[in-house]
């Protein structure tokens, strides 16, 4: 069922990607990878509407009110965020937005080490669903984010190489098969980036024998992950 234009469901948000507020203004990667996995988190909530990460990343860049965006993807609520990264200090910003008065329903200031990310993640996404009060009914997971590296290192690679599979250009796209590459090298057992190793080897090498190689040991690590990239150039 869907709702109508304009409209919005009841328990329902979507994350806009968090701004890099850091001085050098290499954490976009990062940025990103925050907030998809707020996404990913708080799918796992039965009862709660999620906008998918590419309605939400339209608005990525753009000076467009809060509260139109939320009439735009039809939601109730609306998180937005930044990252300030200063060696390895992290200072995370999150506010949750009521669309309809674009009034705060609740925002907080996380000051922690790039270590902590997981557990950072994890908060936000628990305090968006007590503040949207959404009945958990008991099955949701203990802790809504579970990375699948502990390896902070490897995370980052993997996040980085993530973004350049978005990439337009070949170039990009090739770094995105490099990051995933190094983020094994920290992180030998990290499921997600040989799947996704292997999905960069299918769409943009065309290299059969590395990607069937690479998929089958993300899979055998985790049966459960996914294999699809978000990019498909040259398919």
């Amino acid at each position: 069922m869907r709702a109508a234009s304009g409209t919005a469901w009841r328990d329902s948000i979507a994350v806009l990607p968090f701004a890099d507020l850091s001085a050098q203004k290499d954490q976009e990667y990062f940025c990103d990878g925050m907030a998809e996995e707020i996404i990913n988190a708080l799918t796992k909530i039965r009862d709660l509407r999620v906008v998918a990460r590419t309605s939400a990343f339209a608005f990525k860049g753009k000076d467009v009110d809060i509260r139109e965006i939320g009439r735009k993807l039809g939601v109730e609520s609306i998180l937005e965020g930044s990252v300030r990264k200063a060696g390895d200090r992290l200072r995370i910003t999150a506010q949750l937005i009521k669309v309809a008065d674009g009034c705060h329903l609740w925002s907080e200031q996380f000051d922690r080490e790039a270590k902590d990310i997981f557990a950072v993640q994890d908060e936000i996404a628990t305090e968006i669903v007590k503040k949207l009060r959404v009945d958990l009914s008991g099955e949701t997971p203990k802790d809504l984010v579970r990375p699948q590296t502990e390896n902070v290192q490897a995370y980052h690679l993997y996040q980085r190489g993530y973004q350049l599979s978005y990439s337009s250009d070949v170039a990009g796209l090739r770094q995105s098969i490099d990051c995933f590459e190094r983020a094994l090298v920290e992180e030998p057992g990290y499921a997600q980036a040989y799947a996704f190793l292997g999905a960069a080897k299918l769409h943009f090498d065309r290299d059969w024998e590395g990607a069937e190689k690479a998929i089958l040991k993300g899979l055998e690590i985790n049966p459960q992950v996914p294999t699809r990239m978000p990019c498909t150039v040259g398919s």
